[in-house]
């Protein structure tokens, strides 16, 4: 399941509640929800944690890293993922909030969990 944060969690499709992450996966009636911890153990489906996706609020208090230039884990892409999907996700190496960029991607950017500097290197192929 993927992981991104958020700056606002959204309520529970099903009971309404606002907890500290929520879910956006397909529920076992086929539809997607936005879910709870709870409510995705009662009402997910069996895919729910393949292609669902988990949102965790984002932690502003802390202030932007020292390091103003670091290098993008390209952990979080496949070669396969990267040939289908057509593009590349890369995690920033301080917080880990990930970023879709394109395949051929070799720039900075700022990242959006922490505000540092992140350089993405050349495509793994």
């Amino acid at each position: 399941m993927k992981t991104r944060l958020v700056d606002e969690i959204k309520p529970c499709d099903f009971c309404g509640a606002v907890k500290d992450s929520y879910y956006d996966a397909p529920t076992s009636a086929g539809s997607w929800a936005n879910m709870c911890p709870d409510c995705l153990k009662e009402h997910g489906g069996a895919s729910a944690k393949a292609v669902g996706t988990c949102f965790k609020l984002r932690d502003r208090s802390d202030q932007p890293p020292a390091v103003a230039d670091v290098l993008a884990g390209e952990e979080l892409s496949t070669l396969e993922s990267i040939c289908m999907d057509g593009e590349r996700e890369i995690g920033c190496p301080n917080c880990g909030e990930a970023r879709a960029v394109e395949p051929d991607a070799a720039y900075k950017f700022t990242c959006e969990g922490c505000g540092s500097e992140v350089q993405v290197s050349c495509p793994p192929f």
